[in-house]
């Protein structure tokens, strides 16, 4: 089954990161394999997610990708960004939300959150290939069931980030989405059957 989403419909969803997110590509939208209940916000699911990763073998194809690129990226000093180099996603939801408090510390992979609501998460990382940001949405699909969206949003810095974007993007369609996707279903699922015992 292709857990594929059209992008139409993505943009469909009253997400707060179309308001931030503007100048930035809708590169994919996926839909996990997983079906959630009312009880459950996307604060559950992403703990389940991140744990399904975390647990993923170093040696995993998704996982050997990754530490090659930071591998690289140490190497040649992609991953470093100056003060002031890019407007961070975080400022913009700060300025437009005064709730939203003071700027978290990075987590996971370099990632840093912007916010965390019931029924979505938005995430962004900056780096001198691309500014991109990860966005997670839970979607009604009936009366007490949602499914979660993972959306990835990117703006390619100049020629070079335009060429890396597209040399990698057949990695990150066929190797490291669907990982992540199978991992959080793997996860999920055991969650579940811990919750029925």
């Amino acid at each position: 089954m292709d857990s594929r989403v059209p992008l139409n419909e993505h943009a469909a969803m009253p997400w707060h990161a179309h308001q931030l997110l503007g100048d930035f590509t809708v590169e994919d939208v996926w839909r996990f394999p997983v079906v959630l209940s009312p009880e459950h916000d996307l604060a559950v699911f992403r703990g389940q997610m991140m744990a399904g990763m975390t647990a993923m073998s170093r040696f995993h194809p998704a996982q050997l990708l990754l530490s090659l690129r930071l591998a690289i990226g140490r190497v040649l000093g992609w991953d470093r960004v100056g003060r002031g180099q890019g407007r961070r996603v975080r400022d913009r939801y700060t300025a437009l939300d005064d709730r939203s408090g003071g700027i978290p510390a990075a987590s996971g992979i370099g990632f840093t959150e912007v916010y965390d609501l019931d029924d979505e998460y938005l995430s962004e990382i900056e780096n001198r290939t691309v500014h991109a940001a990860l966005h997670l949405g839970r979607v009604p699909t009936g009366p007490a069931t949602f499914a979660v969206h993972l959306a990835v949003y990117v703006r390619p810095k100049g020629r070079f980030g335009r060429l890396y974007m597209g040399f990698i993007r057949p990695f990150r369609r066929w190797i490291v989405y669907p990982a992540i996707l199978r991992a959080a279903a793997r996860r999920w699922a055991a969650y579940r059957a811990g919750e029925s015992d």
